[in-house]
């Protein structure tokens, strides 16, 4: 009996042990969402299950013919339709056709031998309502199509043939004649076009010489291309857009074991296009898409983002060759249409291509309309992984105010790249990660400064995006606001610090619209005192610089002679003007040489300094008050002197911004450097452990926490002293770190949109709460200190 009972334990565990064995890894999609089982099925349908076979040649149909038998071949598919749905089988033979309309119930079978083929007279394809390059409109159908089908069956191992010669012909000559003719110009049908279906397998059949798209699908789920042999030329007289698989606005889609060599892409996702694609209800997303042991003969693409698509995630191809390949990844950027790819992971691919990972902008036959809340295109979380591959470039990629890019991975990589600059040599990609990677034998890997510039990059393409015209007022609070007011003026400060590391001409062209909509005046014009209307002209001087406009010189040195004139040193009554004017003055020293300029700016500053209000500094702790209402006896509740965070920046950024124009030995420097000194330490004693400094300097418990503007301009001035060896690695690199860190993992949204923002006021307990998603009442001038602070630690992560 024991004995018995010892067999059937070891028995046990040895099922046990077996079943542990054949349990399968869930596999999961690049978000991590589980792949339906649906997508391990790659067998073919056995037609014999799919009702009865109508053998064409049976009710009318001639074999061999020249004669276009439309009419007699939707009669057989209508006449199944009646009948309850069966099996459409064309024999072997060649069958000439325009266009065919499966209905509910029918099947497409093609025997071995049998050519299904295309007319070469556009009359012969109707025009209906369908899909095409991303729009809903009027257009020839295809040779095959459905809509509105559940389970139909494209199978055998015959051909479906477009007869494109004279198509592509027509093409090539139209397209001479006029560069810009357009796909829809040059009518052609495609060959496959299935829409409103799911439970679709088009299976081992041949697919060739569209003279457009091979095959499309709208709006379609659970459809699947299985072992297709797809093709068109690629040399000689080349089959023009003749994209091999077109997904449009679909979901669970399984390309298995397919051939393609067409002369455009192979599979592409498209959902729709134009500056409201996202609003109209015929677009939409992509995902859910498995591309699977392929092989790409010579493609532009094989896998291609397309010019008209909106949203796409979920995407996976593995297990693929490529002998010809212009692109692997191709992710199409349009800048008149809000784009958003995310969750693609490309894995296990071997062969040759031009380009392996190709990211730029798309103008090809765009047109951006005007919209208000136009959204910030972004790709996200790509993944690729175990690449085998020779390349003539293989990371191909460019950046854009229009678009951001994010969270790349690249692991186990071996690949040759024959660009002449080093892979990953220019980054736009914010979170690059390289694991593995080798390029021509060596190892890479990812430099931690990119991020630094790719997060500015990020924020300053989400607000270029939301102020598409520089020139056009600030709505704030039913006020409208002058757009070369202080806070844009402060913007420009940081989009210049930008410009000066990462030389986007977008940016120029952006200041310089704004410059000349305010024909490079300060708000107010010339006889302007305020220093918050002063403060833009940092800005054209920094561009006059470049321009040598006399007319940018004369205008600002009219304005501070005008103000110089009255004699009175007393208009920076609030520590902020400290920032917004004095810069101007010492750049207009700097260029003209001109002594009085300086001499001014300095008597200005030590009436601020010392006799405001009985002096707005105060050398003991080395900080400042705002204005005259909080010298004390004002205090914050647990008795600490109120010392707001934003104005001790703006004084700082000021000290720097005023000190780069003047020589250390210059008496002014040296006396502007022992503020700056004992501001230095007196910050380093309040900033927080998270890397920001209170909106309350020294007090956490009255309006204590993360604030962006403050801690940005603290970044600025510090990063800028330990840049130019004024003050010590020792003490001090630790707090710049500690800072930026707290700044990009806490203020950063992914879309560029910057919180933690205190709005305009000028103590700590304005535009309270703050938090990580409140909009502030303007958002410029909280990007421009952010801006300014990226950019000084960026350069002194580049000098170490």
């Amino acid at each position: 009996m024991k004995k018995n009972i010892c067999i059937f334990l070891a028995l046990l565990c040895s099922i046990v042990v077996m079943g542990k064995k054949n349990t399968v890894k869930q596999q999961v999609w690049p978000n991590g969402e589980p792949i339906d089982a649906w997508f391990n099925d790659t067998l073919s349908i056995d037609v014999q299950r799919l009702g009865k076979r109508y053998v064409v040649t049976d009710f009318g149909v001639e074999a061999n013919s020249t004669a276009i038998q439309t009419k007699a071949l939707q009669a057989v598919i209508d006449r199944v339709a009646n009948e309850g749905g069966g099996l459409i089988v064309i024999p072997r033979g060649t069958f000439f056709s325009g266009s065919l309309f499966f209905k509910q119930g029918t099947h497409l079978y093609l025997e071995e031998g049998a050519i299904l083929k295309g007319s070469d007279r556009i009359a012969d394809f109707e025009i209906r309502q369908t899909r095409i390059e991303g729009q809903t409109c009027p257009y020839f159908t295809a040779l095959v199509n459905g809509d509105g089908l559940d389970g139909f069956t494209i199978a055998g191992h015959g051909t479906i043939d477009g007869n494109g010669t004279r198509y592509w012909e027509s093409f090539w000559i139209r397209r001479q004649w006029n560069p810009n003719c357009t796909n829809k110009d040059e009518q052609r049908p495609r060959l496959v076009y299935i829409s409103n279906s799911r439970n679709v397998t088009i299976q081992d059949v041949n697919l060739q010489n569209s003279p457009f798209w091979t095959t499309h699908i709208y709006r379609s789920d659970h459809v699947r291309f299985l072992r297709l042999n797809i093709f068109s030329p690629t040399t000689g007289l080349k089959g023009p857009s003749t994209d091999a698989i077109d997904i449009d606005a679909c979901h669970d889609v399984l390309v298995h074991g397919c051939r393609m060599n067409v002369n455009d892409d192979a599979v592409v996702l498209k959902g729709g296009k134009g500056t409201f694609a996202d609003k109209a209800p015929e677009n939409g997303p992509c995902y859910n898409i498995l591309v699977q042991h392929c092989h790409y003969g010579t493609v532009h693409g094989c896998l291609t983002m397309g010019s008209e698509s909106i949203h796409d995630w979920n995407i996976l191809v593995r297990d693929c060759h490529a002998d010809d390949a212009r692109n692997v990844l191709w992710l199409k950027m349009r800048p008149d249409t809000p784009q958003h790819y995310e969750y693609i992971r490309v894995e296990r691919l071997t062969g040759q291509c031009s380009n392996f990972l190709l990211v730029r902008p798309w103008t090809q036959f765009y047109m951006r309309e005007e919209r208000a809340d136009m959204p910030l295109s972004e790709c996200n979380n790509i993944e690729f992984s175990d690449i085998r591959m020779q390349c003539q470039h293989f990371f191909n990629v460019e950046g854009s105010e229009k678009y951001t890019l994010r969270d790349f991975t690249f692991q186990d990589i071996d690949c040759t790249d024959k660009a002449p600059q080093p892979a990953f040599s220019k980054n736009p990609i914010l979170r690059l990660r390289l694991q593995n990677v080798n390029i021509n034998g060596k190892p890479v890997e990812a430099r931690p400064n990119d991020d630094i510039l790719n997060l500015a990059r990020l924020a300053n393409a989400y607000f270029m995006m939301k102020e598409s015209d520089p020139a056009k007022d600030s709505q704030v609070g039913g006020r409208t606001r002058t757009s070369n007011l202080w806070t844009r003026g402060v913007y420009y400060e940081g989009l210049m610090a930008l410009h000066a590391v990462d030389k986007n001409p977008a940016y120029i062209t952006y200041t310089d619209r704004w410059g000349d909509h305010h024909r490079w005046t300060a708000r107010n014009g010339w006889r302007a005192t305020n220093a918050d209307d002063q403060c833009c002209q940092q800005t054209y001087l920094m561009r006059y610089l470049v321009t040598k406009d006399s007319t940018i010189l004369a205008n600002v040195r009219r304005n501070l002679e005008n103000q110089m004139a009255t004699g009175r040193v007393d208009y920076w009554t609030w520590i902020d003007a400290i920032q917004m004017a004095m810069p101007v003055y010492a750049n207009l020293y700097s260029i003209t040489g001109e002594q009085a300029f300086i001499d001014y700016a300095m008597k200005a500053f030590n009436w601020t300094r010392n006799e405001c209000g009985g002096g707005l500094y105060n050398p003991d702790e080395g900080l400042w008050w705002r204005d005259k209402d909080f010298v004390p006896p004002y205090k914050e509740s647990d008795g600490q002197n109120c010392y707001w965070s934003r104005g001790n920046g703006w004084v700082y950024a000021a000290l720097v911004r005023v000190m780069e124009h003047l020589q250390p030995e210059d008496t002014n420097y040296k006396a502007l450097l022992a503020d700056y000194l004992s501001m230095t330490k007196a910050l380093l004693k309040c900033q927080r452990t998270d890397g920001f400094w209170n909106p309350s300097l020294l007090s956490p418990v009255t309006y204590g926490g993360k604030e962006l503007t403050g801690t940005a301009l603290f970044l600025y001035g510090m990063a800028w002293g330990l840049r130019n060896g004024i003050i010590s690695d020792k003490a001090y690199r630790k707090a710049c770190d500690r800072a930026w860190q707290g700044l990009a993992k806490e203020a950063v949204h992914n879309n560029g949109f910057l919180g933690w923002v205190q709005g305009t006021g000028k103590q700590p307990s304005d535009g309270q709460p703050l938090s990580y998603d409140r909009v502030p009442d303007f958002e410029d001038f909280g990007l421009g200190c952010f801006l300014l602070g990226a950019m000084e630690y960026y350069k002194l992560v580049m000098n170490n």
